[in-house]
């Protein structure tokens, strides 16, 4: 059905509540972040134009633990953090040229009982992040 589909296990999906709005600390945390070595895949964050806002990322569940540090280190209260989850990743040109290729995949997902945790988009691609437990259901969805 389309080009290419990648999958990444061991996910975590980070999610904050009640964090600043501004540019400068969404720096300071993916700075600290970046430079205590670990590695943030897909972001997600709502425009919002009161003061708090929620943010979500993935991170590999081998950073779990560093994650909660700095989380904890910025003094954010409201966090959840699912670890196990799966990254489904479908790439293809159609994707950029062509209307109504997300909500195919949406419907193809739905129909196999697969929940998405978070969305995010490029050019040519979209990554969906499902718990492993529908990881097979998801590529198969999507095949």
């Amino acid at each position: 059905m389309y080009d290419s589909i990648f999958t990444k296990e061991n996910v975590t999906l980070v999610t904050l509540s009640e964090i600043p709005t501004d540019t400068v600390f969404l720096a300071d945390l993916f700075n600290t972040i970046g430079n205590s070595g670990v590695s943030v895949d897909m972001i997600c964050r709502p425009t919002d134009y009161r003061k708090r806002t929620r943010l979500a990322f993935t991170v590999d569940d081998k950073d779990l633990h560093e994650i909660m540090c700095i989380v904890a280190g910025f003094g954010i209260k409201s966090s959840a953090f699912s670890a196990g989850c799966c990254k489904v990743c479908v790439k293809d040109q159609r994707l950029a040229e062509s209307c109504g290729e997300s909500g195919k995949i949406f419907s193809a997902l739905a129909s196999h009982g697969v929940d998405i945790l978070l969305v995010t988009t490029d050019y040519d691609e979209i990554s969906v992040l499902v718990r492993s437990c529908d990881l097979e259901k998801a590529v198969c969805a999507v095949s």
